[in-house]
């Protein structure tokens, strides 16, 4: 199936805007710059983990992990080392992942523990 680009950019407003309305406020922090941000947050499990880590890295990993969902089309998403604060604890990105639609970024997600 081929999407448009007229048809990824109406999906992906639509994702934004999903975002804007349910998503938890919540600060990152990289090298000593905080900016706000909107996501929807999910606990890291071993079941998820192993999507994102293999057996050796997955032993390192700080349990229990969280799943941050973001806005694919925020101009600036989150990376690897980045830091968020929620509920007064620091939570450190591991690894990233964009999911598209075509060539249009829909949801971002940030592993950390």
């Amino acid at each position: 199936m081929t999407i448009s680009a007229s048809e990824g950019r109406r999906r992906q407003a639509r994702v934004s805007a999903g975002f804007r309305r349910f998503g938890e406020a919540v600060t990152v922090e990289r090298a000593g710059a905080s900016r706000a941000r909107r996501g929807v947050f999910g606990p890291l499990d071993l079941a998820s983990s192993s999507v994102y880590f293999d057996a050796n890295e997955a032993v390192g990993l700080t349990r229990p992990g969280l799943l941050f969902y973001g806005d694919g089309a925020d101009a600036d998403p989150p990376q690897a080392g980045d830091i968020f604060t929620r509920d007064g604890r620091l939570w450190t990105v591991r690894k990233t992942q964009t999911f598209r639609l075509g060539d249009t970024p829909l949801v971002a997600v940030a592993v950390c523990d």
